[in-house]
């Protein structure tokens, strides 16, 4: 009759170290995969919110104005972004979250407004093809 090893305090350790770096291997391949599903869906809303950002930062209102869906035209006005962003020295963007729901894009983010930090939220859905603004905020941050 042959005997069973015994397992060492050393062998037990290494197994111990093996399933903890599997696991942790395990959970990069899953949220790597989930970003790999999401990131692609929001791609083009980021781009959009790019391009209104971009817009009202070279002042050219025309453009911004475009991208407003057409109930955001109707309750903004031809005239109402310049009036409001008029001066405005937006740069140096970046969005904290990124979503789609139910059709609805959501951009969170934090713009320098005149050399002072302001959060901002734009509301996207999708017409024709193009993701179009219904709705934005800007708040001093805070």
């Amino acid at each position: 009759m042959t005997e069973k090893p015994k397992r060492t305090a050393m062998s037990r350790t290494r197994l111990i170290i093996r399933i903890i770096v599997g696991a942790i291997g395990l959970g990069v391949l899953i949220v790597g995969g989930i970003l790999a599903i999401v990131l692609p869906l929001v791609q083009p809303i980021v781009d959009a919110g790019d391009g209104f950002l971009e817009a009202l930062a070279a002042q050219n209102f025309d453009s911004a104005y475009a991208m407003l869906a057409p109930e955001l035209q109707s309750e903004v006005g031809e005239n109402g972004l310049a009036e409001h962003f008029t001066n405005a020295d937006l740069s140096d963007w970046s969005y904290s979250q990124r979503s789609l729901r139910n059709g609805v894009g959501r951009l969170n983010g934090r713009v320098q407004w005149n050399g002072e930090a302001t959060d901002f939220v734009l509301f996207f859905t999708n017409i024709d093809e193009q993701w179009r603004l219904i709705s934005y905020n800007f708040e001093p941050a805070g």
